[in-house]
């Protein structure tokens, strides 16, 4: 065997003991300093911890959407009123220039709203 030979041989095996003894050299801070980026993240503490976020964030969540929700039922509501205000006010005009089919229409239109707000203060009240 030729050195050249004995280097290509021993390179590998070398190459296997620099990682092994840098690895035993510097392991024990590589593992200090992924443990200390980490910390607190892996164990059964910070997880009920994200858990808990996580609740009280769905929690503040469905609160706003039910804001949004009882919000929108009052402008729906406060709307179909509107509605009705205005269609009395053609009804009651002296020269309301639609036909009796026209008027009955807009009767009918005004006791639906009327239902419709009667069931929506009902639900309101459950």
């Amino acid at each position: 065997m030729d050195a050249a030979e004995v280097i290509d041989f021993l390179s590998p095996i070398a190459m296997a003991v620099v990682v092994l003894v840098l690895g035993l050299l510097f392991g024990p801070f590589i593992l200090l300093i992924i443990a200390r980026a980490t910390r607190g993240k892996i164990g059964p503490i910070e997880w009920e911890n994200q858990l808990k976020d996580a609740a009280k964030k769905s929690s503040e969540a469905a609160e706003k959407a039910e804001n949004s929700a009882n919000t929108l039922d009052e402008l729906s509501l406060l709307m179909a009123q509107s509605r009705i205000t205005e269609l009395e006010l053609v009804l009651q005009t002296p020269l309301f220039p639609g036909s009796t089919d026209q008027r009955r229409q807009l009767e009918e239109q005004i006791q639906a709203l009327r239902r419709l707000i009667e069931r929506q203060k009902r639900s309101a009240k459950k």
